[in-house]
């Protein structure tokens, strides 16, 4: 063997290696100032701006869990509390729309609309002309007045489709 044949090929040298760059550390946000934009109901955009940091922190953190989320969800609890007992004292003191809304979210309490075809319009049209008829009949006649009212009750629970003793009242 040779000289240059027991030399071994130069190494190739290993690329240096990258150095991350160094994390930002870990902004420390307050719990209670979390809590207190929580319980004002700021948008997470919103806490962002305040807090100095992206909404994507926000939202990490909250997912997170620890005193972050813990904070948020207290405070959101808190505003929460406060809006449904602002409410709560609106509709007690008489304020209608209040205590209509109030009546559907807590007492199920729905708007309830009839739905009449053309169909359906003509038929009580045509009814009513019918009671309308039979009561200038009964007038002609000489009917009592007490007479006729009742009379033209009994055509309308007829077209309604309602017992004769039904009440339009609701039951106490």
């Amino acid at each position: 063997m040779t000289q240059k044949a027991k030399k071994a090929a130069p190494r190739k040298r290993a690329a240096p290696r990258k150095k991350k760059a160094p994390h930002r550390p870990r902004k420390r946000i307050s719990s209670e100032q979390v809590e207190e934009l929580a319980k004002l109901l700021c948008t997470q955009e919103e806490m962002a701006a305040v807090l100095g940091v992206s909404r994507h922190t926000i939202i990490r953190r909250i997912q997170e869990g620890g005193a972050f989320a813990t904070a948020y969800k207290k405070g959101h609890a808190e505003a929460k509390k406060s809006l449904r007992r602002a409410q709560y004292e609106a509709a007690i003191s008489g304020n209608p729309t209040m205590l209509i809304w109030m009546g559907k979210q807590h007492l199920d309490q729905r708007d309830r609309q009839d739905i009449v075809t053309h169909g359906e319009v003509e038929e009580f049209s045509e009814a009513y002309i019918e009671a309308g008829k039979s009561l200038v009949e009964s007038v002609a006649v000489g009917a009592t007045k007490e007479e006729i009212l009742k009379m033209f009750e009994a055509e309308v629970r007829a077209i309604v489709g309602k017992p004769a003793g039904a009440s339009d009242r609701p039951p106490n």
